[in-house]
């Protein structure tokens, strides 16, 4: 079992996928910056990986790793659709679909789910209608209006509320080498998304003394 707030960090790597995918399906510029942030962030990566269990993966880090990389391309993917469809109506075709492929599995947890309490099936509930429902119509919006690496970035806010709501709510706390990961990979993604802006500024303000001084 991976811990939840393990298991947000390593999805915070999703933009790297995302990235990958903009640039040969869309053409998207990767600027130098950005292939630094990707390696940057790909060893951050592997540090949360191998926090734990060293070199000897657990096959719950390597479902989490294989989520991380199908919300990536699901991301940037959505958005020929979004041409022609709302962010509501991608949603829900997705999550219409994707239930469908999971009934074959119905018959191997009906059991549990019969004995399951209440609050298990409000847990269910809600995970369905908030942060998947609403998360997703949300994301096909903007989208569908932004440039795939701006709103990608701001994946890099999931990983320290997921941590704190894991600490608070289940006393889950990840261990040093976890948390020096997860800080790496921000770091990475954050020179993906924001790097050339930064430059830019950093540029124009370095440029603005000169013009002063001209005047």
């Amino acid at each position: 079992m991976t811990p939840a707030g393990t298991a947000s960090i390593i999805v915070a790597a999703a933009p790297l996928v995302s990235v990958r995918i903009a640039v040969v399906a869309f053409g998207e510029r990767l600027s130098v910056l950005a292939m630094v942030g990707s390696a940057v962030a790909i060893a951050g990566l592997a540090l949360v990986c191998l926090a734990r269990a060293g070199l000897s993966l657990s096959s719950s880090v390597w479902i989490v790793v294989a989520a991380m990389v199908v919300q990536g391309i699901y991301h940037p993917l959505t958005r020929p659709l979004l041409r022609r469809y709302s962010g509501l109506e991608v949603a829900t075709y997705g999550m219409v679909f994707g239930t469908v492929m999971t009934l074959p599995a119905v018959p191997f947890g009906w059991d549990r789910m019969l004995d399951a309490p209440a609050s298990a099936w409000l847990a269910g509930v809600y995970l369905g209608l908030l942060p998947s429902a609403l998360g997703f119509v949300l994301w096909g919006y903007a989208v569908a209006r932004l440039p795939v690496a701006t709103p990608t970035s701001l994946l890099y806010f999931v990983p320290p509320v997921a941590v704190f709501i894991a600490w608070v709510w289940l006393g889950e706390l990840p261990i040093a080498a976890e948390l020096l990961g997860g800080v790496i990979v921000i770091a990475g993604v954050v020179v993906i998304s924001q790097g050339d802006r930064l430059r830019q500024a950093l540029r124009r303000s370095s440029l603005m003394p000169a013009r002063s001084g001209e005047r």
